[in-house]
């Protein structure tokens, strides 16, 4: 069940109906890991899909991006034969005769024209094509890109170059989700070659109210046959911290414990799933998100750890010895990834990863 997400989805919706001078034609969901970019980019694709929309969908998470694009493109002609997509596939050569009078010589000659397919031609040309033919037939394309943090510099500026010529110039309906982590606020979108990027509108993932996380376990459970005590559900509710991936991985983890439906998720198994889920989660996400960091980065974190989990900036650079300067720039970039959050002149933690992976990880002093 998606929950907690429904002002985006309608917001986005809004955008995409609108067609490519809204702003929200082209977008970016940015967000930690786990907090349901995923989920959302796909629900997007789908209902786009039911549209009749032409959807395209790939991720940046390894090199040959505009490859893969292209790989999908060649699947589309089968994939929409309402729609005419036959120079993505057809390559024809016509003959043509012509008559030459050269002096005693008379005669024809047969020349062979070529007339390519579009797969030989550019990614630019091919996306300009399919948005014309969707044009033509009262539709759209959607492209969306997940991992777009991972995206290699080359071919994020070709990609942010064809969609500026595509969508934004020639106003084609080429639609663009992008997602990736909020790192991107300080790398990709700091790049003078990927303006595009900039443009987009940028969404960040909300965290889930308790409200949310509540409809998200109580009723997948109902709607399955299942029963959960009200003590239990407070702890689940409780255990999630507003994490939509948590929130799955503590819900799958009590149904199963609890040998669900015949027997109540009681207080014991959701406890039980707690610890699975929250191991789960630091493997999965507190983890990978604590080896992305520099040693720079794991040095300020460790600082704040040192003193206490919340203090000030200053306080930080002077325990791990950092510039004030470069302390500054990396709290900046940690709270812009979601690492830390600001309370008033403070800074601490967040979930994403907590004082016991860093100390784990870095070790005590």
């Amino acid at each position: 069940m998606l929950v907690g997400r429904d002002d985006l989805l309608a917001e986005l919706g809004t955008g995409l109906v609108t067609g490519p001078r809204d702003p929200r034609y082209t977008s970016l969901l940015l967000g930690v890991r786990g907090s349901g970019k995923t989920v959302l980019l796909t629900e997007i694709e789908d209902r786009a899909a039911s549209d009749g929309w032409i959807v395209i969908s790939v991720d940046a998470g390894t090199n040959s991006l505009l490859e893969r694009i292209q790989d999908a493109i060649q699947s589309l002609p089968e994939r929409y034969p309402d729609i005419d997509l036959s120079r993505l596939t057809d390559s024809r050569t016509v003959e043509k005769t012509k008559s030459i009078d050269i002096g005693v010589f008379k005669g024809e000659i047969t020349e062979a024209e070529s007339n390519l397919n579009i797969s030989m031609m550019g990614l630019r040309r091919q996306l300009t094509y399919l948005a014309e033919q969707a044009q033509t037939h009262n539709t759209a394309v959607i492209l969306t890109v997940d991992e777009l943090h991972a995206v290699e510099r080359n071919e994020g500026r070709r990609l942010s170059n064809d969609l500026q010529h595509i969508t934004k110039r020639d106003e084609l309906p080429l639609a663009f989700i992008g997602a990736g982590l909020s790192e991107m606020k300080y790398t990709i979108m700091q790049d003078k070659k990927m303006t595009f990027f900039q443009r987009c509108q940028q969404y960040d993932m909300p965290a889930l109210s308790e409200a949310e996380v509540t409809k998200g376990l109580l009723h997948p459970i109902k709607d399955s046959g299942g029963n959960i005590t009200d003590n239990a559900l407070n702890i689940a509710v409780e255990s999630t911290a507003s994490s939509p991936y948590k929130l799955q991985l503590l819900g799958h983890s009590a149904w199963t414990v609890a040998n669900a439906p015949t027997q109540d998720i009681d207080t014991l198994a959701v406890r039980q799933a707690a610890r699975l889920a929250q191991k789960q989660f630091d493997e999965k996400i507190s983890e990978p998100a604590f080896y992305d960091l520099s040693d720079s980065e794991r040095c300020h974190l460790r600082g704040l750890v040192d003193l206490g989990g919340e203090a000030k900036i200053v306080d930080i650079a002077r325990q791990t010895g950092q510039n004030p300067d470069t302390a500054y720039g990396i709290n900046r970039r940690l709270t812009l990834s979601g690492y830390l959050e600001r309370v008033g002149n403070l800074t601490r933690l967040t979930d994403l990863v907590p004082e016991r992976i860093i100390l784990k990880e870095l070790g005590t002093n």
